[in-house]
């Protein structure tokens, strides 16, 4: 896929980026950006369908993959950046095979929920949830999924993608950017498919991922809801978007 001028150089910059831990305004020594992390993962069997209903992660609401079936055969990852508790996930089970779902504070032990969602069509809460939290605006979200070999495109929503494979790289807006999956010591594990919202962000958003085995990745890049910006290669995938 093409990239415009923007994009190419931003892409020369992800090598600094990284070894620097940070880009934008963070510099060579970026804040530690807090993050909420939800691990969903069938339960029994080898498959299961949920709907997300709703995350809520420091007093605002997360809507844009309400509505939409996820097909996970592994662990599907929904990060909330750049965010503070109190946070809740709404989940309902569209099929009848259960999942479970672990959540938390990334890299807090002490603070991650265990929970089996095993009643179909009805929206469990995990966590906390408010009644009058407001819908963020903007509301940012990056998926990112690897493709079966062989094949260009994928979804982190139908299962048509490989389950587990390794990333790295970063998220961030003008004021600070967060490290994301190999390079950061409380993402160590985490693979494709994977959701990340960021909150409260600033000016611009933008992500870099790339696959820590080489392989081909496909990421998108959502505002309000809306497809910004979409990149697809073997090394650095790059998205960003004015707010």
């Amino acid at each position: 896929m093409g990239r415009s001028t923007s994009q190419v150089m931003f892409c020369g910059l992800v090598a600094a980026l990284l070894g620097c831990f940070g880009c934008g305004t963070s510099g060579s020594h970026p804040p530690a950006i807090p993050e909420m992390r939800f691990e969903i993962a069938p339960a029994a069997g080898s498959s299961a369908e949920f709907e997300i209903v709703e995350i809520q992660a420091g007093g605002q609401r997360y809507t844009s993959l309400a509505g939409q079936t996820i097909t996970t055969f592994g662990r599907f990852n929904v990060f909330v950046e750049n965010t503070t508790g109190p946070f809740g996930m709404t989940i309902r089970l569209l099929g009848n095979d259960p999942v479970e779902v672990r959540y938390g504070l990334a890299g807090v032990a002490s603070d991650t929920g265990i929970r089996v969602v095993d009643r179909p069509g009805e929206a469990v809460v995990l966590g906390s949830i408010g009644p009058g939290a407001p819908q963020a605006v903007p509301e940012v979200r990056a998926d990112v999924c690897a493709p079966f070999p062989g094949q260009t495109q994928c979804s982190v929503f139908d299962g048509n993608g490989v389950f587990g494979a390794p990333l790295s790289g970063s998220i961030g807006d003008t004021r600070a950017t967060r490290l994301t999956g190999r390079p950061s010591i409380d993402e160590s594990e985490v693979g494709t498919p994977a959701v990340y919202f960021y909150a409260r962000p600033q000016d611009s958003v933008s992500v870099i991922q790339r696959a820590a085995d080489a392989r081909l990745l496909v990421l998108r890049l959502y505002v309000n809801g809306r497809l910004k910006d979409v990149d697809s290669d073997t090394g650095d995938n790059v998205v960003r978007s004015d707010l």
